[in-house]
C-alpha cells in the first residue's frame, strides 16, 4: 500500500491555475452574422436494425444504396461510365450531413462556398474501431445564435475522442477576432 503525502495547495494567483469557465459572446454570434469556418468531422448516419441502432459512415451508406439499386455486391463490379467518383459520393453526402447538421446548431453553411475535402477512413489496433473523417470548409450564417453557440461549445457530429467535432470559426468580414 502507498501512502500520498498531502501537499500544499498551487498558488491561485498564476494564470496557469486559474479555473477555465469562457463565456460566449452572444452578441458576437448575431443572427445572420457570417463566419469562415473550419471542422473536421466524422459524418455517421445511424441506422436501426432488429431494435439495434449502430452508426453508418454516410459515405459508405451511400455507395452501399448505390450498389443495391445495380444489383452489384462490389464496387468494382460496377464497370460503366455511369458510375461516380468517390470525391462525387463524398461532396454530396457529406455536404447533406452538414446541411442537415446545421438545421439543428443554429447555422447554415454557404453550399457555393463549401469544400470537402481528405475523406479518409481510420481503423485501430482492434478491427471493431473504424470511423471515417472528411475536412469541411467555407463560409456559414449563423441563424440561432444560443444554438450556435451551444455548436462551439459541444462540437458537431461523433468521434470527438479522436479530435472530431471541433468547430473553428473567424469573422469573414476580415475583422480579426
Amino acid at each position: 500500500m502507498a501512502a500520498v503525502k498531502p501537499r500544499p495547495s498551487l498558488r491561485r494567483h498564476h494564470p496557469w491555475h486559474q479555473p477555465f469557465s469562457p463565456q460566449p459572446d452572444i452578441c458576437a454570434w448575431q443572427k445572420s452574422g457570417h463566419f469562415c469556418f473550419g471542422l473536421t468531422a466524422n459524418p455517421v448516419v445511424t441506422v436501426t436494425r432488429d431494435g439495434k441502432s449502430k452508426r453508418h459512415d454516410v459515405v459508405m451508406q451511400e455507395k452501399k444504396r448505390l450498389l443495391q439499386a445495380r444489383g452489384l455486391a462490389r464496387w468494382d463490379e460496377w464497370q460503366d461510365e455511369e458510375r461516380p467518383g468517390m470525391y462525387e459520393i463524398a461532396h454530396e453526402t457529406c455536404g447533406k450531413w452538414l446541411e442537415e447538421r446545421g438545421k439543428r446548431l443554429g447555422f447554415e453553411a454557404d453550399q457555393n462556398s463549401l469544400s470537402i475535402e481528405a475523406y479518409q477512413q481510420h481503423r485501430g489496433k482492434k478491427e471493431a474501431l473504424r470511423f471515417s473523417t472528411v475536412d469541411f470548409s467555407g463560409t456559414l450564417t449563423v441563424v440561432a445564435p444560443d444554438t450556435f453557440a451551444g455548436a462551439l461549445f459541444d462540437g458537431i457530429g461523433h468521434a470527438k475522442a479522436f479530435g472530431c467535432g471541433l468547430l473553428l470559426v473567424r469573422r469573414a468580414d476580415g475583422v480579426p477576432g
